[in-house]
């Protein structure tokens, strides 16, 4: 039973020190020490098999070290909440998302495929739209994560912004910016990390929660991008683009929350998208933000 239950125990501490590398790759140094050294240190502690057989103390002491499989896959799962494995590389040159998956409900929109690829090369057709849609800065970039059906929903959602923030250049900029990067840079997976999926009603997998790392600190993107828009008014009411496109948002976090949160029954994200400004491992979003005059 002892013999057993040791043999158990080490394919436990294996599977510990395998999970190193598969739940972020080697972007997440603290998480791989972490488990490094609870692998060796439950390994260190497995009683020998002579010890095994004799006595009451060591038994207990055998019984002690059984809990700590437990411990260290517990601490896997955990670190696997925050860091899921379905994005495992973090370079330029990759993709986190791609194409489209499907649809969660009949009603739903179409939502992204979790592929963490290398960035395509875009046709012709799909180079013209993405420079229709994202601006002459793009024209240097021949790959990239989306193809044309993800072009063409870009296109269409960005549409729904321009009454409201046309008026203002530096804000329009900015909030193009912020969704063609999203969508469409050849180094995606350097600030996005996919959270979870799920299945759509054709089969798919489907990105249904990820997180997307920008710069929060001062004279960066999101609190520029915030500056630049929070006082354009638009309309014969005079009112405040901030109220719409925002939901009145005091400052650059509540802003970017409000465009992230999962709202699809009401013209917002189709899918949870969760802003990041800490430092992480992960890459964040940098790109060239225009300020307000």
């Amino acid at each position: 039973m002892g013999l057993r239950t040791q043999t158990e125990n080490l394919d436990s501490a294996v599977a510990v020190q395998s999970a190193c590398t598969a739940i972020g790759g080697t972007h997440f140094v603290a998480v791989c020490k972490a488990v490094e050294a609870c692998y060796h240190h439950l390994v260190s502690d497995l009683p020998s098999t002579h010890n095994l057989q004799v006595g009451t103390k060591n038994q207990q002491h055998f019984n002690s070290v059984m809990l700590k499989p437990t411990f260290c896959l517990l601490l896997i799962s955990l670190i696997s909440q925050t860091f899921a494995n379905f994005t495992t590389i973090h370079d330029e040159g990759y993709c986190a998302i791609y194409s489209k998956g499907g649809k969660k409900s009949f009603f739903g929109s179409d939502l992204p495929a979790p592929q963490n690829i290398p960035s395509q090369l875009f046709s012709l057709e799909e180079k013209s739209l993405l420079l229709e849609i994202c601006g002459d800065s793009w024209s240097e970039v021949d790959y990239g994560c989306c193809d044309m059906s993800q072009l063409e929903t870009l296109k269409d959602n960005l549409k729904k912004a321009d009454p409201l923030i046309s008026s203002c250049p530096a804000c329009h900029y900015n909030f193009k910016q912020l969704f063609c990067q999203f969508t469409c840079s050849p180094n995606q997976s350097t600030f996005l990390n996919v959270t979870q999926i799920g299945k759509s009603t054709s089969g798919n997998e489907i990105v249904t929660e990820l997180d997307y790392f920008v710069s929060g600190k001062n004279e960066t993107f999101a609190p520029v991008f915030y500056d630049s828009c929070k006082n354009v008014k638009f309309g014969a009411t005079n009112g405040y683009a901030m109220d719409f496109i925002g939901g009145g948002a005091k400052n650059y976090s509540q802003f970017l929350k409000f465009l992230g949160d999962e709202k699809p029954m009401l013209g917002g994200s189709p899918f949870q998208i969760n802003f990041k400004y800490e430092p992480t491992n992960v890459l964040v979003l940098i790109v060239q933000v225009h300020v307000q005059n």
